[in-house]
């Protein structure tokens, strides 16, 4: 099984769409869909949650994302990039407290 950091890692290379090492702002946007997709944001929520991750780096709003940003970012927001992950793992300690 692999490792969280060999798990965003893959993320990382797959959301970097045209190679560039960076994640640039449209793939960022791509990012934030795929994620909340269920909850079917609309463009301005999708800007302004790209725009609280590069707050949260500390970024020009037009930035590319390195891959140890986003690492960083994994790390201390999780949530803003992987919502259904958080919620998964949630859902499994929950489950797996509860008596047989």
């Amino acid at each position: 099984s692999a490792s969280k950091a060999d798990r965003l890692k893959f993320a990382f290379v797959m959301f970097d769409e045209d190679g560039s090492g960076k994640i640039e702002r449209g793939e960022l946007i791509k990012i934030l869909h795929s994620n909340f997709v269920d909850d079917r944001l609309g463009k301005e929520v999708l800007e302004a949650k790209a725009d609280q991750i590069y707050d949260k780096l500390g970024l020009g709003r037009k930035a590319a994302i390195t891959y140890e940003q986003f690492m960083q970012l994994a790390k201390t927001h999780s949530t803003l990039l992987y919502p259904a992950m958080v919620a998964g793992s949630k859902l499994v300690k929950a489950t797996s407290t509860k008596p047989a």
